[in-house]
């Protein structure tokens, strides 16, 4: 046998350290906000404690990478008093412009006081972006659309990348052999409940959609599978042929059994992942344009995108009742995922890009 080659050996070991988040009553950090110059995001998951931690980990050491998860969290770093965080390479994983998620409740069919509420923080997240955006280096956009809205705020040196969401495919496995044959017809959302645009996008699909649906198809089973669903949405369950799961343990044992995947979501940014986990798991899928956004994928061909709710019915209705059609869309869309979102080739490339920047800037000597 030939030698082996030595481990690679870090003067640093992994460290993880836990920080409780307290739960906020919603109704206080909506009032909070509303009464603020501070962000919902930042009321909500702001941490005396973590900010503590930051403070003692950064006053004895000094790292070459920080990575910021989301742009309100960047909020940690300018309050921190030493400066040793000044020296790192920062990098933004910003998911999506939390300037185009509240921009898309004022553009929606929400009440009033919800649309003065997304006013504001619309105001204050312009300011939060031109304030934190132009701190980092490298900044992480998970569509072109999000790159371009990014760029008016941003410096010469920082530097936006193209790194879009991903769905691992090896995890959501084609449901095709999986699928069990069912006498009623299967239509299945899934994702947290306890989210505003997933509750709107739920509560229109059984007004507008669901009863064009059922006239046409009685035995139409419609399930909701997510996480903490409030009261409205538990109500649900006494609709003839709507089942609310409530928190489970493996949204693949539902998805695996939907004859028909809906994203009717029409609030948020950024790129949805129950889209792209649908589709990793050849499921067809009719959504709204806003469940597809960032996404190249082609209405008719990797899914069906639908503008208004007789199209979306029509569409449901279609692959019902047309399952060999379904299949090869199913196909088409895991194919789709397997070529451009899976997490494999996304963080390959990433990490890839991020060394040769890091060569270049000097930050450290790579062995």
């Amino acid at each position: 046998m030939g030698e082996q080659k030595p481990q690679l050996e870090y003067k640093t070991p992994w460290r993880t350290f836990l920080v409780p988040l307290h739960q906020k009553n919603k109704l206080y950090v909506l009032l909070r906000a509303f009464a603020s110059r501070y962000t919902y995001a930042q009321i909500k998951f702001y941490s005396n404690e973590l900010q503590d931690a930051l403070e003692k980990l950064f006053s004895k050491e000094r790292f070459d990478v920080i990575w910021v998860n989301f742009l309100d969290m960047a909020t940690y770093l300018l309050k921190i008093k030493t400066s040793n965080w000044k020296h790192s390479l920062l990098i933004l994983d910003q998911h999506n412009l939390d300037e185009s998620v509240w921009n898309s409740f004022l553009k929606s069919h929400i009440n009033p006081v919800w649309k003065l509420f997304a006013l504001w923080e619309v105001i204050k997240v312009k300011q939060l972006q031109a304030r934190y955006l132009p701190v980092f280096d490298i900044i992480l956009s998970v569509s072109k659309d999000d790159i371009k809205a990014t760029q008016p705020y941003i410096n010469t040196h920082t530097q936006v990348w193209l790194t879009p969401n991903g769905a691992d495919t090896r995890y959501f496995k084609s449901a095709s052999s999986l699928r069990k044959n069912c006498p009623n017809p299967r239509v299945v959302f899934g994702g947290a409940m306890d989210v505003t645009m997933n509750q709107d996008g739920v509560l229109w699909f059984i007004k507008k959609v669901y009863p064009l649906v059922h006239k046409k198809i009685p035995s139409i089973q419609f399930w909701i599978v997510g996480r903490n669903p409030p009261l409205k949405i538990q109500r649900l369950n006494k609709i003839p042929g709507v089942h609310v799961t409530g928190t489970i343990c493996d949204v693949r044992d539902y998805y695996a059994h939907a004859d028909v995947f809906i994203v009717p979501v029409r609030l948020g940014g950024g790129t949805k992942l129950k889209t792209l986990e649908a589709m990793a798991m050849a499921l067809p899928i009719v959504s709204t344009p806003t469940g597809v956004q960032g996404l190249q994928a082609l209405s008719g061909k990797h899914l069906y995108i639908a503008n208004d709710a007789e199209t979306f019915a029509n569409r449901i209705i279609e692959l019902i009742r047309d399952r060999e059609k379904a299949m090869v869309m199913g196909k088409e869309a895991r194919y789709f995922v397997e070529k451009h979102n899976s997490w494999d080739a996304i963080v390959n490339n990433t990490e890839k890009k991020l060394l040769e920047f890091i060569k270049k800037k000097h930050t450290y000597n790579i062995h």
